[in-house]
């Protein structure tokens, strides 16, 4: 009497156990027949119990595999558990409701021996997949976009490369901005790309770049409409001038996006720097041929202008005078006439030929080469001490630098001749990684710098010469001592 209630208990334990359940237990007989659903599995199912009783598990659940296979007859993991009494612990399957709605569950099958009291069955249990199909559906989801933005990113850091290609050809080539306004477009997947440059006409011309203050060039040029939404812009500048602006279309407003503000920031980094270099590099090469027309403007008012003036003036006053002139004093007016005139040709030979050595050798021994004619000219004798001429040949300065240097020994070379009382002199080069350094002695008469009139000896223009370059000149001298000119060259600063 006492196992009898015992086990009433335990049945009425079980039979609250599986009503609490929140996986569904569905028993199903040797005949397939169903015999039991508990709360969860009508929930599950939306079948009652009373409706499915002794219905054809198959026909109720319909269960398929993971790739849409119907499960029936041997493929039945139920059946086959209940005819070989083994347990098959986790199955993923789907069953439909009964609405017809598919629904991923995991299952469990327990097979019960038949006994005296009932017959072979198996216990189902089911447990709702719907969530982690979800979650896996968004997993794949999230891992596709991550794909998409992996690749999207892939191909703008290719674009990116290819831009910066782009700006960073060399400045002396002219900017493709076709190219380049093409390639920011496939950057920020946009419609268009305005560009409107601020610079001067004299710069957009050299630059060979469109200008267009009033509205800007849009990209495609093909488009007839303006930019349909601008929404952003950014200005390309060099310090604090404003060079340029980029405006980037959309026909459609896009979203808010950091990342795509951050590419912009970079593009208009990379547009700035080459705008900027190709800017820097004609305002340097404008300024340069500036440099060089006064500098060559300055050598002819230092030669050949004063020479011209002196026999226009010569011959005016021989003009005046030439019927009170005696025939041996107009031959020497005459004589010297023509002397200076042969000055001022020869002058103007040598310029030529130093113009043309200098664009065509960037080493220092077109300085030695050129003096040499120049002491020839003036029957001097220059010498070099050991290795000068060995140091000049390797040692490369720029031409404004060499022209310079040139111009200041040969004026050293000229006072030697005009005052020291010799024809000859000496060059002395030397040079270390941080300077150059050219001396030009002589062994004349020599004189007291302190009591020099500002001018004399062209000292002054000697100085001024040097410093253009940022070089350093001094002078040392003594009566009966000579002379001995020094030329400092920075090398940093020349280069």
């Amino acid at each position: 009497m006492a196992a009898s209630s015992q086990s009433r208990e335990d049945v009425i334990l079980l039979s609250h156990a599986l009503q609490a359940m929140s996986d569904a237990v569905i028993l199903i007989d040797e005949r397939r027949a169903i015999r039991y659903l508990n709360p969860a599995a009508e929930r599950l199912t939306d079948w009652q119990s009373g409706d499915v009783m002794d219905k054809d598990c198959g026909e109720i659940m319909n269960c398929h595999d993971g790739a849409g296979n119907p499960l029936c007859g041997g493929n039945c993991f139920g059946w086959g558990s209940l005819l070989e009494l083994e347990e098959v612990p986790y199955a993923e399957m789907s069953i439909r409701d009964r609405f017809g709605r598919l629904i991923p569950v995991s299952a469990s099958h327990t097979p019960l021996p038949a006994t005296a009291e009932h017959d072979r069955c198996v216990v189902i249990v089911l447990r709702d997949l719907t969530r982690k199909s979800e979650e896996e559906a968004h997993l794949r989801e999230a891992q596709r976009e991550l794909l998409q933005i992996t690749q999207r990113r892939e191909r703008d850091a290719e674009r990116l490369n290819h831009l910066a290609a782009l700006l960073a050809e060399k400045p002396d080539q002219r900017l493709r901005l076709d190219a380049v306004l093409e390639q920011i477009r496939l950057l920020m997947h946009a419609d268009e790309v305005g560009f409107r440059l601020y610079l001067s006409e004299a710069d957009a011309a050299a630059l060979q770049l469109p200008r267009s203050v009033g509205s800007a060039l849009v990209w495609p040029q093909g488009d007839t409409e303006p930019l349909a939404a601008v929404c952003e812009q950014a200005t390309l500048q060099f310090g604090d001038e404003r060079m340029a602006e980029l405006s980037i279309g959309y026909r459609r407003m896009p979203p808010i996006d950091r990342e795509r503000s951050v590419m912009l920031h970079q593009i208009s980094y990379l547009f700035s720097l080459a705008l900027a270099s190709r800017l820097l590099q004609v305002r340097t090469q404008r300024f340069s041929t500036m440099e060089e027309r006064a500098r060559i403007s300055r050598e002819i008012h230092d030669s050949v202008a004063q020479t011209v003036a002196f026999c226009q003036i010569a011959v005016g006053g021989l003009r005046q005078r030439l019927e009170k002139l005696q025939p041996g004093e107009l031959d020497d007016q005459l004589a010297q006439v023509e002397g200076a005139l042969h000055d001022a040709n020869r002058e103007i030979r040598q310029a030529i030929e130093d113009l043309r050595l200098f664009s065509t050798d960037t080493h220092l021994g077109t300085i030695v080469r050129a003096l040499d004619r120049y002491a020839r000219n003036r029957n001097m004798k220059l010498h070099y001490d050991d290795g000068s001429e060995e140091i000049a040949e390797k040692l490369a300065l720029p031409v404004e630098t060499q022209f310079t240097l040139m111009r200041i020994l040969e004026e050293a070379l000229a006072n030697v001749k005009k005052h020291a009382g010799v024809d000859e002199a000496e060059l002395s080069i030397r040079c270390d990684e941080q300077q150059a350094v050219l001396t030009l002695s002589d062994q004349g008469h020599g004189f007291d710098p302190s009591r020099s009139v500002e001018g004399h000896y062209g000292l002054h223009t000697m100085v001024e010469r040097a410093e253009r370059i940022g070089a350093q000149l001094h002078v040392d001298s003594a009566p009966q001592r000579g002379t001995q000119v020094t030329i400092i060259v920075p090398l940093a600063q020349a280069a």
